[in-house]
């Protein structure tokens, strides 16, 4: 860790002969440093809320002259002034020191010579915890921002598929955002990587350990979203590969779910205990999942449920898919499988997407049936063929 050419510290104390102390310490240690003494605590707020001087850390004697020094660190927090403090205190009333540092104090050092040495190994260990944290707050509000910017590719592109998929453009709507992904996998690994850095750097019991490491955590999480993403959008669209059903359904609904959330509609799985291995283009199979759930959440605008179960129905994977809605009539399900039909619309599905759907469950050898009464919801059932052991 770098320190500032000099360190500009406030002293807060009455006696005049402990700016001389600091002083010294400072200059033995061979920090450089500028030592502003104030003689009470208000005289010392109104400086620090002046922000003539832009201070790197407080020292305050326990006891002050006008005010408690609980009462200084206080007032410190109530008008957002985030500096360091280190507090001066008499051997015999240390406790008063222990209640400081719960009150906000990073550290304290007895009043003689002797303990003054240590002056600056507690100066300089306050500087860097205080620098840590602002870097911590930083890679926060990084991890923030690309949280937003990903959720905001992520409305952007929903809201676009109907009219790529009208105009036959999702090709380019898949390069798009691999394209997406590679960009926001380069600033993420430098998050994640200097996180780890940090925390090699970080003692085990440094109040700060444990915010570094849900920043790690935090930058690991939206790693494996990306790469999710990134898989769910085809970078290898073209490959038939052998997936698990259930597998393949859990990576769709996480995608699904905030739409869901956002119409209150509550989302239950009955998995099957067994694997129901199947073969196909695994995004082309979620694209096909995906657009059955958008057609349930389409007609369940003021919310519902969506029951989801999947078992093995002789050489198939069968999947159920059960809304709550208030169903079709005979003359709307005879049209559900004709382009641009939709009873109910949001803006996001598009009134192709069961078209497309039945054309995709067909390719891989599938069946896709559709039962729905005026009342009792609608039920989607497919049969997908079981991959050869």
């Amino acid at each position: 860790m770098n320190y500032k050419t000099n360190l500009q510290i406030l002293l807060v104390e009455d006696d005049l002969n402990f700016e001389d102390w600091v002083s010294l310490a400072l200059t033995k240690a061979e920090i450089d440093h500028k030592v502003v003494l104030k003689t009470s605590g208000e005289e010392a707020i109104s400086t620090l809320k002046a922000g003539d001087n832009e201070y790197d850390l407080i020292i305050t004697d326990c006891f002050l002259s006008d005010i408690p020094c609980m009462e200084f660190l206080e007032r410190l927090r109530q008008e957002d002034i985030d500096l360091p403090v280190i507090v001066l205190c008499e051997r015999d009333v240390i406790q008063i020191a222990a209640l400081a540092l719960q009150s906000g104090a990073v550290d304290y050092i007895i009043k003689d010579r002797l303990n003054f040495q240590l002056l600056p190994l507690i100066v300089k260990r306050a500087y860097h915890q205080k620098q840590l944290e602002k870097q911590n707050g930083a890679l926060k509000n990084k991890i923030t921002q690309q949280n937003r910017e990903l959720a905001d590719i992520n409305r952007k592109m929903m809201q676009s598929s109907k009219e790529l998929l009208n105009s036959q453009k999702l090709t380019s709507l898949l390069l798009f955002v691999r394209a997406i992904s590679h960009d926001l996998n380069n600033p993420l690994a430098g998050i994640v990587g200097f996180s780890e850095l940090l925390l090699n750097k970080i003692a085990p019991i440094d109040p700060i350990r444990e915010d570094m490491e849900e920043i790690r955590d935090c930058g690991y999480r939206l790693k494996d979203t990306i790469s999710k993403l990134a898989r769910f959008c085809g970078s290898e669209k073209s490959k038939k590969k052998k997936r698990d059903l259930n597998e393949l359904l859990e990576e769709t609904i996480q995608y699904f779910r905030p739409r869901a959330d956002r119409y209150k509609i509550k989302i239950e799985t009955d998995y099957a205990k067994e694997l129901l291995i199947i073969e196909g283009i695994p995004v082309s199979l979620q694209q096909a999942f995906m657009m059955i759930l958008l057609s349930c959440r389409d007609s369940m605008l003021d919310g519902g449920e969506i029951i989801i179960s999947t078992d093995r129905y002789d050489d198939h994977a069968r999947l159920l898919i059960r809304d709550t809605s208030k169903g079709m009539n005979e003359e709307d399900l005879e049209k559900i499988f004709s382009p641009f039909f939709n009873i109910e619309k949001s803006g996001d599905a598009g009134g192709q997407g069961l078209a497309l759907t039945y054309s995709l469950i067909r390719e891989f050898g599938g069946e896709l049936k559709i039962d729905s009464k005026i009342g009792t919801g609608t039920t989607v059932t497919l049969l997908i063929p079981l991959a050869e052991r």
